[in-house]
């Protein structure tokens, strides 16, 4: 019991590390969540300038930034031991649903969980450092609320 929480501290403390060292902020940064550089998928940019769009995404983004900074990493990104949240996405289904989208990257070190495996990459072999990238995506309910909707890739 006590070594493995050890090692846990351990994979922590490189993560950590790493975070520190780019200025980002541990166990879960969103500072590169934000309404300047948004891409947009299936709307055009001029649409931004439509009464409440502005709004809609100022909305969305505080919504998400808080959702995030609540998670546990660990449990949100299967076994992460940080994560950043950046590039902000305005977008639109196929079935005229609009929402947005983060994408997010977990960090973590020692082995990556079964679920995400075969997707993670490598920082440093060595020290069985990895990186993981998802994007998330946040919709309106039927209530207008915010609230997670999934991942891009399951």
């Amino acid at each position: 019991m006590i070594i493995g929480l050890l090692i846990s501290c351990s994979r922590n403390e490189m993560v950590k590390e790493y975070f520190d060292t780019h200025g980002m902020n541990y166990p879960v940064d969103v500072i590169g969540i934000s309404l300047l550089g948004i891409d947009y998928a299936g709307i055009e940019s001029e649409e931004m300038t439509e009464p409440g769009a502005r709004d809609f995404v100022e909305d969305g983004i505080m919504f998400i930034k808080m959702d995030l900074q609540k998670q546990n990493p660990g449990i949100f990104m299967h076994g992460a031991a940080g994560i950043k949240a950046d590039k902000t996405v305005f977008y639109r289904t196929e079935t005229g649903d609009v929402g947005l989208m983060v994408r997010v990257t977990g960090y973590g070190q020692g082995e990556p969980s079964k679920e995400i495996e075969s997707r993670i990459e490598w920082v440093d072999l060595k020290e069985r450092f990895w990186k993981y990238e998802n994007y998330a995506y946040y919709i309106r309910n039927e209530l207008y609320m915010w609230e997670f909707g999934g991942w891009l890739f399951e």
